[in-house]
Order: structure tokens, then sequence, then C-alpha cells
């Protein structure tokens, strides 16, 4: 008697008594929706999904086609989304393709002529369900003149646009506001190394997937790849995405204050490398990153260099980040 659950299912029994004899049935399924999704929200039932879908099932089918019922509808496409969302690649596919289920029954109830809460609902979902996007990631430093990988996850895109554009300094320096409006617009404008269309497997079940694709060798130097699910790179509802990234033979290992400049591919020391420190910490006065020229170095016939970081000053409490700037020949 003291159960606040169960005080509520006694007000939602109360308030379906009082509407049973409504000459509409509109408040009648408003209140006995609400009083299932109570139900499954706080019930510890082990088959509460399989009862929750056959309480709303049978208000949508009682209703059939009546505006009033399709909110119950709109809950059952709502149900088959989430098990959609269930769907794991390579294990678990038993709901890969419950959101084609859930399209139908949102187009259905949109034909619907007068207007509803489940009908706004279900164009919501709708619009939600045939949603485009896709997103990548390249390795931050590639081998010259070798073919590498993107990773790509993509969802409703079957061809996807790519150039490889070379950033200048002047570019570089106007791109670091990524919120600022003209960013993608510049980003379009230059002209691009290599640009080419990349078709994806064409999955049709409205999941998220994910492939690796080819990108052709590049010379060393820093790019760009940009990319997008339209052909002109434009339009207001065109998807853009963009990674910086180099393709350098030099990589290095480091242990504490010791480093080792290497042959990116191969593994050996490279002498006579040099190398430019930058100093990077926080301006709290200008609420910026601010970066120091620091000393450089050159590295021995070991590719080893030894760096001397900043002493800390009394009560100074500036904590710095340290980048390099490697050069080794025509190789940056």
């Amino acid at each position: 008697s003291l159960s606040l659950q169960h005080k509520a299912l006694l007000l939602y029994q109360k308030l379906i008594t009082l509407h049973l004899n409504d000459a509409r049935p509109d408040a009648l399924i408003d209140a006995d929706l609400q009083r299932i999704q109570f139900v499954k929200d706080k019930s510890t039932h082990p088959e509460k999904d399989r009862l929750y879908f056959n309480a709303i099932n049978t208000i949508a089918n009682k209703y059939g086609n009546d505006p009033a019922g399709s909110q119950a509808w709109y809950l059952i496409a709502a149900y088959h989304n989430a098990k959609a969302d269930e769907y794991k690649p390579f294990a678990d596919t038993t709901h890969r393709f419950a959101r084609l289920k859930a399209k139908e029954i949102c187009e259905r109830v949109l034909q619907q002529k007068d207007s509803s809460e489940g009908k706004i609902n279900c164009f919501n979902l709708l619009n939600q369900l045939n949603s485009r996007s896709f997103q990548f990631s390249v390795e931050k430093v590639n081998i010259p003149d070798q073919p590498f990988r993107s990773f790509v996850k993509y969802r409703n895109i079957n061809t996807l646009y790519l150039r490889v554009i070379k950033p200048g300094e002047a570019l570089k320096k106007q791109l670091e506001n990524q919120y600022d409006e003209k960013y993608w617009p510049a980003l379009v404008a230059v002209k691009a190394e290599k640009s080419w269309e990349q078709k994806l497997p064409d999955t049709k079940d409205l999941q998220q997937h994910s492939t690796e694709i080819k990108l052709d060798g590049l010379p060393s130097g820093e790019y760009i790849l940009l990319a997008s699910d339209n052909k002109d790179f434009s339009g207001k509802k065109t998807i853009l995405g963009a990674r910086f990234f180099y393709v350098s033979g030099i990589s290095y290992v480091s242990s504490s204050n010791d480093y080792f400049i290497l042959n990116r591919d191969k593994g050996l020391p490279l002498s006579k490398a040099l190398v430019q420190v930058w100093e990077q910490r926080y301006d709290y006065t200008q609420s910026k990153y601010i970066k120091e020229k620091g000393k450089s170095y050159t590295t021995d016939v070991n590719g080893f260099f030894r760096m001397e970081k900043r002493k800390r000053e009394p009560n100074n409490y500036t904590s710095y980040s340290y980048l390099f700037d490697i050069t080794h020949n025509s190789d940056r």
C-alpha cells in the first residue's frame, strides 16, 4: 500500500475507466499507452520487452488506420528501431533489418490525412531512419609512394567522393578555427592533387557499417583528405569531412629525454636529421595555446639526440608540451 508505482497504476486504471465510454477513443488510447510504457519502465519481468510489444501491437491493430491509433504504430516502429541497435556485424545479426520494418510502418502512418501525435512522431523517426552520415580516419603519418588505407564508417551512403589537397601555410593559418563559417568553403576551393569516387557496399538495411578503402601512394608532404557524399562538394544538405595527415619516411622513438630518429619503413637510424623543438603552453590571458621556438638539434650517426626540457621556475605552474619539426634531406 506504500508503493508509489502501485498508486500510479491505480490512477491509470481510473483514467481508463473514465474514458471507456467516450465517443472518440483518443483519450482512452493515450492513457492506455502511457500505462503500458510506465509498466515497461518499472517492470523487472524477464520478458517485459515481448509483453510490451504484444500490448502496443494489440492497440495498434484494434484501431487500424484510425489517427487515434497512430501513436501505437509509432511506438511499434520505435521498438523495431531500438532492436536494430542490437545488431552486431560478425556477431548477433538477428535484428539487422529491423529498421526496414520501422520505416514501412512510418511510411504507412504518414499516408493518413488527419494530423496526429503519432503521425508527427513517425515523420521525425522516418527522417532519422533515412539520415545519411559518414566519418573516416587516416593514419597520422604514412610511408611515401606506398598505398595506404582509410577507415570509413557510413550509413545510407553508396558512393563517397574524395579529394587529396596540399595545404599551404596561408590555408593552414586560415583553418586554425574549425568552427569558422569560412572553414569548409576554404577547403573546397583548393585545387585537388587527386580526386576520385569510391563505391561503398549498398547494404539496404539502414544500419551503420564500416570498411577500409585504399588510397594511392603520395610523395612526401603534408596533405588533407577531403570527403563528401556529393560530387560537387556543395549544397546545404551535403556532408563534408576532412583529415590532416603527413606522408613521410621519418619516425622517432623515445625514452625520457632520449630520442632516436628512424626510417619509418625499415627502422634504420637517420643521421644528420635536423630537429627543431617548439614549446607549447596555454596562455590564460589570451585564452589560447602559444607556440614558442625552442632549441634545435642534429642527430648523430645513430639517429640520436638528447633534448633539454625547460626547467620550471619556482612558483611557476605553467606546463609545457613539445612539438618536433623534423627534416631529413628533402623529407619533413
